[in-house]
């Protein structure tokens, strides 16, 4: 185990959360995340690129059908899903940013942000909730992640699905641990 497939890009994501503009900290937050999901499909197949895919929505559905979850493991599956109903949301509203059939969206609003709130609560396994978390930015003092800006809450929580996206290629390695017994 130890094995990080996603490997966060760190200036990817302090340009997401330094950001004035909630349409680049959106678009940086799904860029992560998509990065983050490639990774991790071509770890579990390393010929996942023949696929051609180039649509976020194919990504998520290839993850989807190719993931197991042996008893044992429900905790995995419950933040793994978690992770990808972030990411979901994140592809959404950025699609909502991207395409203006329903007009002209520039600004995250306080939905946007709890709806990645409600996804992101099936991470912390413990029953806790997300948004009373305390983080650091850079050099700043630790601050409550809900008094932040939209768009730093929207990069954090876009974040922390891509790390958690890593449990795959972790649960891999744990079930041929398992199946050696």
């Amino acid at each position: 185990m130890g094995e990080y497939v996603t490997e966060i890009d760190q200036q990817l994501l302090k340009d997401a959360v330094d950001t004035t503009d909630d349409v680049g900290a959106v678009l940086r937050s799904h860029f992560l995340l998509e990065v983050a999901l490639i990774k991790v499909l071509e770890h579990k197949y390393p010929s996942y690129a023949a696929f051609k895919h180039t649509r976020t929505v194919q990504h998520l559905r290839a993850i989807r059908a190719i993931l197991v979850y042996p008893t044992g493991l429900q905790e995995v599956k419950i933040q793994v899903q978690s992770a990808l109903q972030i990411f979901d949301c994140v592809n959404k509203t950025r699609n909502e940013m991207a395409h203006s059939e329903k007009g002209i969206k520039t600004k995250l609003k306080d939905a946007d942000v709890r709806n990645l709130y409600s996804q992101a609560n099936g991470i912390l396994l413990s029953g806790g909730k997300l948004d009373d978390f305390d983080v650091r930015l850079g050099d700043k003092n630790s601050v409550k992640i809900k008094t932040l800006p939209n768009r730093q809450q929207f990069a954090l929580l876009a974040s922390l699905a891509a790390t958690i996206l890593d449990i795959i290629p972790q649960q891999d390695e744990r079930i041929r641990n398992l199946s050696r017994f």
